[in-house]
């Protein structure tokens, strides 16, 4: 465990309302099977820590590890986005890689970052669905998710100053890469 990844999990626990709930080692080799990636670094230890459920620390506007309640939804999920980047002739270099799609921003932009890149520090890169283009965003995994921990405690602070989001209860998402 890398020490980033400890301060992200130090920040995440400070704002959740439920306990974390992740995957077995045995669920994650069942993971990599299913969707032909491997499964290492910083990514591998969230995944055995929170890939189920962040507690709330993480919303339910951007990751899509917390959206789908089905294998079936996030396969498709995975294969639309590798279909997408096959019509704009980018497969060739990114799908030997093997991406995994984990987030969508302003529900145009598909976050991922590949899964057989020998770079420990999983780069993090955007397929943008307008511009039909891919580059790097200058994240590493880990840093893009303290971005979405930082994002749900503005909301939160924001809840305490608007009284119609005030009245909304904080989410807490759960989301399945592995049973039907």
């Amino acid at each position: 465990m890398t020490p980033a990844f400890s301060n992200l999990i130090k920040s995440m626990k400070s704002i959740a309302i439920e306990e974390f709930i992740g995957y077995e080692e045995w669920e994650i080799e069942k993971i990599e099977r299913l969707y032909d990636i491997k499964v290492t670094g910083d990514f591998k230890d969230f995944l055995l820590v929170a890939g189920r459920s962040s507690g709330g620390a993480i919303g339910d506007y951007e990751v899509v590890l917390y959206w789908h309640e089905s294998v079936r939804d996030h396969i498709l999920f995975q294969q639309g986005n590798k279909d997408d980047l096959e019509e704009i002739g980018r497969l060739d270099t990114i799908v030997s890689r093997r991406p995994f799609f984990f987030s969508v921003s302003t529900e145009n932009e598909y976050y991922f970052f590949n899964t057989w890149d020998d770079d420990g520090d999983q780069c993090i890169y955007v397929y943008d669905e307008i511009a039909e283009d891919v580059r790097k965003t200058g994240f590493t995994f880990v840093s893009y998710m303290e971005r979405q921990v930082l994002k749900e405690l503005d909301l939160r602070q924001l809840k305490l100053t608007d009284t119609y989001l005030f009245s909304k209860e904080i989410v807490v998402c759960k989301g399945e890469l592995l049973n039907i």
